[in-house]
């Protein structure tokens, strides 16, 4: 039988005190897969122009993105470029890492940078600084504990802060590990 991913209260209920030896080894098993953190990741592949029409307005970061499968990758899928979905059928805590290097044309242009949930940009986790320095790239890092259902996605989106001047990303790395709630 396969073995199904569940909710922390369902595998409790399953795995009672085992006084009468009715835990079966599939019952262990849906623990186990239960348990296991999901994880997956997406790397830019090619830089595309992230431009703005609105000072101060979420946009979603340009540009071509893959799914890493070399790291072992479960629980995710890439639905679109700078997406990731959550595909295990769970309720998790999702753990989202994100690494950017920003690059703009223009000297002394202030960037925000957050985690979206479904497209919506989550502005609690909201970071930004100065690109002081045209055509060179300035890295962002940010992280966020983000709840989530069965494919919900989560993306980068980015704003300019000072005007409307577009900004490339040179690099995005986009990481997750969920753990069931």
């Amino acid at each position: 039988m396969a073995e199904t991913p569940k909710v922390l209260s369902a595998l409790l209920a399953q795995l009672p005190d085992n006084t009468t030896g009715l835990i079966s080894p599939e019952d262990i098993r849906d623990a186990v897969v239960s348990l296991f953190p999901s994880r997956g990741q997406i790397d830019l592949t090619s830089a595309t122009q992230t431009t703005f029409v609105a000072t101060n307005t979420w946009y979603k970061l340009a540009g071509t993105t893959t799914l890493d499968t070399s790291l072992g990758q479960d629980g995710f899928s890439q639905p679109a470029d700078n997406s990731l979905r959550a595909t295990k059928n769970v309720n998790q805590v999702l753990l989202i890492t994100a690494n950017v290097e920003l690059q703009c044309g223009s000297n002394n242009k202030q960037y925000g940078i957050t985690l979206a949930k479904n497209d919506t940009p989550i502005n609690g986790i909201h970071i930004s600084a100065v690109l002081a320095n045209s055509n060179k790239s300035y890295g962002f890092s940010i992280t966020g504990l983000i709840p989530s259902s069965v494919n919900d996605t989560i993306s980068v989106y980015v704003r300019n802060e000072t005007d409307t001047t577009a900004v490339t990303a040179t690099n995005l790395t986009l990481s997750a590990v969920g753990f069931i709630r």
